[in-house]
């Protein structure tokens, strides 16, 4: 049984200091909008990957690592370094539901 069962997903992700995900929208955009610094592992095959990548990096604190990377000792201050930063972004909406009901209510 988890201790984290009443916990919804948002709330604990916005709870934590740090996430380590792979590349992929939910964790990625969740981090950025809750303002939670990423480590996020490459996912080089995936078609979306250089366009989350880019957005990402341009709204939150993030770094990308290939899987190799996770426990050497590089990769020991990069997440000392990335707890240390202070966020320098900007804060983001969430926007896109209003913005598909929108343009969905165009068609009615």
């Amino acid at each position: 049984q988890s201790l984290f069962k009443d916990l919804r997903y948002i709330d604990l992700l916005a709870s934590v200091q740090l996430v380590l995900t792979k590349t992929g929208y939910g964790t990625q955009t969740e981090a950025v909008l809750n303002r939670v610094p990423s480590i996020c592992i490459e996912r080089l095959d995936w078609p979306e990957h250089e366009y989350l990548r880019e957005w990402h990096e341009e709204h939150g604190e993030v770094v990308f690592v290939d899987i190799k990377e996770i426990g050497t000792k590089p990769f020991d201050g990069l997440v000392s370094d990335l707890l240390s930063k202070k966020w320098t972004k900007n804060p983001i909406s969430a926007t896109g539901a209003d913005e598909a009901a929108n343009i969905t209510c165009g068609y009615f």
